[in-house]
């Protein structure tokens, strides 16, 4: 299993400027993600950078969309918050139709939205807990509600084939824990499981993305069941 050091990255936790286009401002909403493109010359490229839509009670830049969402209760206050998962345009089919010099290493953003009595606020934006492999070979396959949280699915392969579930606990009511990884490695069908966990163990050290891109170290137990 592959961790790798991974510093958070904070997108952005307020309006930077206003955007008349869709009504939306710096005095309407607090909390917005943001994102500026390198080279927004041509006309559609140019909407990423001042064209936004509001969701989910937060303005999110039209850089993004929408890939996955969850309702649960982030900080214990009985109020249900929200998870989100937002996909760059660079990792869409979408990208084709705009002219623009994208950012090289676009990632996917795991976004945290408390309810505080009715209004949305951001807690938290992480960069590194969904997969960045683009369109229909994107290995991100869903994320589900859990007793004490939520759990992320990655999955990939066919004859030689991995399954990679990573589970948080909302237990603590200021942020997110990495409570257990299990992973399945399978060759033509026989699988070789491991699980491993963990106990208030800080998500913002690891790299999901990376662990993916090697496979989740599944090169070894399929030259063991490629044995049998």
């Amino acid at each position: 299993m592959l961790f790798v050091i991974f510093v958070l990255t904070a997108v952005s936790s307020c309006a930077q400027k206003s955007n008349s286009t869709n009504g939306y401002s710096d005095q309407s909403f607090s909390d917005t993600i943001h994102f500026e493109s390198v080279n927004a010359t041509g006309k559609l490229c140019k909407t990423l950078d001042d064209s936004y839509f509001k969701r989910f009670g937060i303005v999110i830049s039209k850089y993004y969309v929408v890939m996955d969402s969850l309702a649960v209760d982030l900080n214990r206050d009985s109020f249900v918050d929200t998870v989100i998962i937002l996909s760059p345009i660079p990792l869409e089919p979408i990208a084709e139709n705009y002219d623009c010099d994208f950012e090289k290493d676009p990632k996917r953003l795991l976004v945290e939205i408390i309810n505080n009595r009715g209004k949305s606020k951001i807690r938290n934006v992480y960069s590194n807990l969904i997969s960045n492999v683009g369109g229909v070979l994107s290995h991100y396959n869903g994320i589900i509600k859990t007793k004490d949280g939520f759990k992320i699915v990655h999955q990939a392969g066919a004859k030689y084939s991995w399954l990679y579930t990573i589970e948080f606990s909302t237990a603590n009511k200021d942020k997110l824990t990495l409570t257990s990884i299990s992973k399945t490695c399978s060759y033509e069908g026989e699988g070789k499981n491991l699980n491993y966990y963990f106990k208030n163990q800080s998500i913002e050290r690891i790299n999901i993305p990376d662990t993916l891109q090697s496979n989740c170290d599944c090169d070894k137990y399929w030259l063991d069941l490629e044995k049998k």
